[in-house]
């Protein structure tokens, strides 16, 4: 039997290209807020197909049972009513929830993504501002994430993703069980307990995703801009 599964934040397998920036523009990353929104959209969708199956399964079994109760029988009836219940409980159950979790599931994918964008990009300006105070000799030497390009270019190599990504996923993931769970009216606290661990596994991934991306970014603006 089909059934529909909380989303997750969770999903190895994002790629994006990341938005063309200017040379001279210092980089100012966005990887988090799409890897967020690219993230939740995935499993989102997943959950909606289930549940247009499930609508489908449903439509089938009561046209079935309009036009050919007689050839049925009596038992062929009750199995095809059992089998029509069973599906309509999937759709009564979760359909009007998603209306609800989907759109909060969303934002909070792209808050966390937000937080690790507002993140990096601090580190960023600073390391901008070390530059113009103290040169790029001393500043590589004081400033471990500090990287040089080929060309002379110097730029940050973020690994605050992975770093805060983890983190937030431990924290929001069950709370995120928690509401859902007072949505659903569900009482299972091995979920939430469980939804930590994957909350954790899951923020260090995308956390991972971000920071290739973004420094990927970020060497080729530095790269730039000493052209």
């Amino acid at each position: 039997m089909l059934s529909v599964q909380n989303c997750e934040m969770f999903n190895s397998g994002l790629s994006f290209r990341a938005k063309k920036v200017d040379e001279k523009t210092p980089y100012r990353q966005k990887s988090g807020l799409k890897t967020g929104g690219v993230a939740y959209a995935i499993p989102a969708a997943f959950t909606l197909g289930s549940l247009g199956i499930s609508k489908a399964f449903s439509n089938l079994g009561k046209k079935a049972l309009k036009n050919d109760a007689q050839s049925l029988g009596e038992e062929g009836v009750r199995d095809l009513k059992a089998f029509i219940s069973e599906y309509d409980s999937i759709l009564k159950g979760a359909g009007k929830k998603l209306f609800i979790t989907i759109p909060l599931g969303f934002a909070v994918c792209m808050a966390c993504g937000a937080v690790i964008d507002k993140l990096s990009n601090k580190k960023r300006a600073q390391l901008e501002d070390e530059l113009a105070q103290k040169g790029q000799k001393d500043t590589l030497k004081d400033n471990k994430r500090a990287e040089v390009t080929r060309s002379g270019g110097v730029y940050y190599k973020s690994n605050t993703g992975k770093k805060y990504g983890a983190l937030l996923g431990l924290a929001v993931m069950p709370a995120w069980k928690y509401a859902g769970n007072l949505i659903t009216k569900s009482k299972n606290p091995v979920g939430i307990v469980s939804s930590a661990i994957t909350g954790a596994i899951g923020g260090f991934i995308l956390g991972s995703i971000t920071d290739k991306h973004s420094n990927k970014a970020a060497k080729k603006i530095a790269e730039k801009s000493v052209k």
